[in-house]
C-alpha cells in the first residue's frame, strides 16, 4: 500500500518548503516508527523527501498554472458537499504528498502525522486522490 494527498492552499499562502520542513521535524520529531531520531530530510527546490528507516516521503511544492485547474475541477467533482466551494476553487498552490509503498502499514502513523502537521498551515484542506475525497 502507498499513500498520496494533495495539500491544497491559496495562491497567496507563500508557505515554502523550509517553513513545511520545520514543522514537519516538529511534528515528527521522536515519533516516527516508534523510534527516536529516526527522520532525515533531504531538501531540494521544489521537493522534500523524508527518509525514516528505510521508508520515504515525497513531498512537491506546486504552484503551476495547472494547480487552479485542477483544484477546481476536484471542487466540481468532489466538494459538492463542502461550503467553502468557492473559495477552495481559487487555490492555485499545492504540495503533493506521496510515498514508497508500506504494505504492512508500519509507517501508516507516520504519513498521518504528516498529513496533520500540513493541515496546520492557514486555510489548508487535503485531499485524498485516491480516495477521492477531502481528509
Amino acid at each position: 500500500m502507498s499513500y498520496t494527498a494533495m495539500v491544497m492552499l491559496p495562491t497567496a499562502a507563500l508557505v515554502s518548503l523550509e517553513q513545511v520542513e520545520a514543522k514537519l521535524r516538529s511534528a515528527l520529531n521522536s515519533t516516527v516508527a516508534g523510534q527516536s531520531g529516526a527522520i532525515e530530510v533531504f531538501r531540494e527546490e521544489t521537493q522534500l523527501t523524508l527518509f525514516i528507516n528505510d521508508w520515504s516521503l515525497y513531498i512537491w511544492a506546486d504552484a503551476s498554472p495547472t494547480v487552479l485547474e485542477e483544484t477546481q475541477s476536484i471542487v466540481e467533482l468532489f466538494g459538492c458537499d463542502r461550503t467553502d466551494q468557492a473559495e477552495l476553487a481559487t487555490y492555485g498552490f499545492r504540495f503533493d504528498i506521496s510515498c514508497d509503498a508500506d504494505p504492512d502499514l508500519e509507517y501508516f502513523d507516520d504519513y498521518v502525522r504528516v498529513l496533520k502537521a500540513m493541515k496546520e498551515f492557514p486555510q489548508a484542506v487535503v485531499f485524498d486522490p485516491e480516495a477521492e475525497s477531502f481528509i
